[in-house]
């Protein structure tokens, strides 16, 4: 038997699984989010999102500075501080000790979205987080 025959199988449960995994981030979407952010970021650090839908994100800042969430539309590097505006796709300033709730609406294109949420001017030294688009 050739050895084409054999990889056959082997490609075959692989894009099954991926699918499957595929699967699994859309039974997982939600439209609404929350974030708990201060000086070191952000909590959670992952949310799942169906693209174009209208998002209402909760957003608590525990501490005493205001802060900032920002999706980005591009993937960047440092110094995030002083960003235009062309490169970030939604972003919301929360006063210190404060939660907002606001909606946008997501991305219509699937991916991986950088998010920066820190304290304001802490964006470069925190852990970034990210939005998961998937298609709905």
């Amino acid at each position: 038997m050739s050895s084409r025959l054999y990889l056959l199988p082997v490609a075959l449960l692989a894009v099954l699984l991926a699918a499957c995994g595929q699967q699994d981030l859309r039974v997982r979407a939600m439209t609404t989010i929350t974030a708990t952010i201060d000086a070191g970021g952000c909590q959670p650090g992952q949310w799942i999102v169906p693209g174009g839908a209208t998002i209402t994100a909760t957003l608590t800042n525990s501490s005493s500075n205001s802060a900032q969430w920002n999706v980005l539309i591009y993937p960047a590097t440092p110094p995030y501080e002083g960003m235009e505006a062309k490169d970030v796709y939604v972003a919301f300033s929360i006063p210190a000790n404060t939660t907002l709730t606001e909606n946008f609406t997501a991305p219509a294109m699937p991916g991986e979205y950088l998010v920066l949420c820190s304290e304001a001017g802490r964006l470069d030294k925190t852990p970034k987080a990210t939005l998961v688009v998937v298609q709905p």
